[in-house]
């Protein structure tokens, strides 16, 4: 009796042995069959953030006359963006800087008229994008004014709020690698298994017509692609 006892248990062990050894294998071969692919995802959206800077200059033999003049064309920029109804606090003066003509960068001293050349930018960055849009399509007004405008920077759109998107962005990234995946199972007689591993690509802002990192198109192109790995079972 002992020794049937023996022997069934004996035969139990083998078939456990065989299982577990069995199972081994077929996750080993398991772990050794997936696929990556990449999961592209695009939007269009309009940008939400809007910049324009102003370069202003004054030029006079008299310093004190040359900054006055320069303060009050500052006075009339800012008093045209705020009764456009944009916010004084998304308006910004830059740093004033002097060149005294009549000094090289050497040290050296010579008579030059006018002699002081005062200069600063003034420039404002706001969510009121179509309101920043038009505004610069009156830039001329300034001129009339007689504003002494030397350049301009933009304007030029960003996008900031990317978490408004982000999500179904990555969702559909997602999903387009999943479905790669199946079409490429379906034509090996393969069939998709679980995520094996996912990583989340930069998301990339261009505009909607232009290459990457431009600024000047107020409709944007957001992307993402995300590299993603299946087992096959």
């Amino acid at each position: 009796m002992i020794r049937i006892v023996t022997a069934v248990l004996v035969s139990l062990a083998l078939v456990i042995a065989s299982f577990v050894m069995a199972k081994g294998l077929t996750d080993m071969r398991r772990a050794d069959r997936f696929i990556v692919v990449k999961g592209l995802a695009e939007q269009l959206v309009p940008a939400d953030t809007a910049s324009w800077t102003l370069y202003l200059s004054s030029a006079d033999d008299d310093l004190g006359a040359g900054v006055k003049r320069l303060q009050q064309d500052i006075q009339t920029v800012t008093a045209f963006f705020k009764e456009a109804g944009l916010d004084e606090k998304s308006i910004r003066l830059g740093s004033f800087t002097l060149t005294d003509q009549q000094v090289d960068t050497y040290g050296n001293t010579a008579p030059r008229s006018p002699r002081y050349i005062i200069r600063a930018d003034i420039s404002v960055m706001t969510g009121q994008v179509a309101t920043l849009e038009k505004l610069a399509q009156k830039q001329t007004a300034l001129i009339e004014k007689g504003v002494r405008i030397t350049g301009v920077m933009g304007p030029n759109y960003y996008v900031n709020n990317l978490n408004a998107i982000k999500g179904e962005l990555l969702k559909t990234a997602s999903q387009n690698g999943l479905q790669a995946a199946k079409d490429f199972a379906a034509a090996t007689g393969a069939r998709v298994g679980a995520l094996k591993d996912a990583q989340q690509g930069v998301i990339s802002i261009s505009g909607a017509s232009l290459g990457d990192n431009d600024v000047t198109q107020l409709d944007k192109r957001v992307r993402v692609v995300s590299t993603l790995s299946f087992y096959l079972d």
